[in-house]
């Protein structure tokens, strides 16, 4: 692994740990100490009306800035995590854009959210049920690559102790 790339894991890791960490909690916080909608499986539109109409205006507001600011950069930020560790997990290009699913996924996931603060008092139930969606499939894809992440660092790792067996390029 070339020392730029370790400092780029090692700068990346530490930008998701500090939002999820510092950035993530302090807008909970301003918040009222709310569950962020990102941090649930899936939700339904009962869930989120309840949610929005309980954070009142201030809450809203940081809700606001939260989803279309912080909530946009940090899916770049990992992104690129997964992608990085993805290139050092093996050589296959096809394999490197799995890296990016969870990241657009919660993107769209943020974009309804943004939308269903712009648009309070009014309520949109489709938003909630697209925004849960697609963040769901954000939590599947990440498992999912953590997953295949994994299982390409074992069988690295396997081939490394056992040359007999390197033609396998998973």
């Amino acid at each position: 692994m070339k020392p730029s790339s370790t400092f780029r894991i090692i700068g990346l890791g530490l930008l998701a740990g500090a939002f999820n960490l510092l950035v993530f909690p302090y807008f909970s916080m301003m918040m009222g100490g709310h569950q962020l909608l990102d941090t649930r499986f899936f939700y339904n539109p009962q869930s989120v009306a309840g949610l929005l109409s309980d954070l009142g205006e201030d809450g809203r507001r940081w809700y606001l800035w939260m989803s279309g600011l912080a909530d946009m950069l940090y899916p770049l930020f990992y992104g690129r995590l997964f992608l990085e560790l993805a290139r050092l997990a093996t050589p296959r290009k096809s394999l490197h854009k799995m890296a990016w699913l969870a990241p657009l996924a919660d993107v769209a996931e943020n974009m309804f959210t943004f939308s269903m603060l712009l648009v309070f008092p009014s309520f949109i139930p489709a938003l909630a049920y697209l925004g849960s969606f697609f963040n769901g499939t954000k939590w599947l894809a990440v498992g999912l690559f953590l997953s295949w992440l994994l299982f390409a660092a074992v069988a690295k790792i396997i081939r490394r102790l056992d040359p007999k067996r390197h033609d396998a390029n998973y």
